[in-house]
């Protein structure tokens, strides 16, 4: 398993199938694009303890942020603290 360094944290973007491919989920409905992942680990800086964040959460970040990373069939992205924008709680 794969633990992000210092300020990183690495979530897993929720998706879904679509006829012409698997596509980055970025709609709750609304009409708004958001799009959104989970909280699979977390950095040891002081910057990302202050968010208050732990394993599981689910948080909404910026469209277009973060480094894509893969770790066997698995796909990640780090983003850091100031690409997050919410957390639903």
């Amino acid at each position: 398993m794969l633990s992000p360094l210092g300020s990183f944290i690495m979530l897993k973007q929720e998706i879904e199938e679509s006829k012409t491919g698997i596509v980055v989920k970025t709609e709750d409905g609304d009409g708004i694009r958001k799009p959104k992942g989970e909280v699979i680990a977390l950095g040891s800086d002081g910057e990302v303890e202050k968010l208050g964040l732990k394993v599981g959460d689910r948080v909404y970040f910026i469209e277009g942020s973060g480094e894509p990373l893969k770790d066997e069939d698995a796909e990640y992205l780090l983003v850091r603290p100031y690409d997050l924008i919410a957390v639903v709680r």
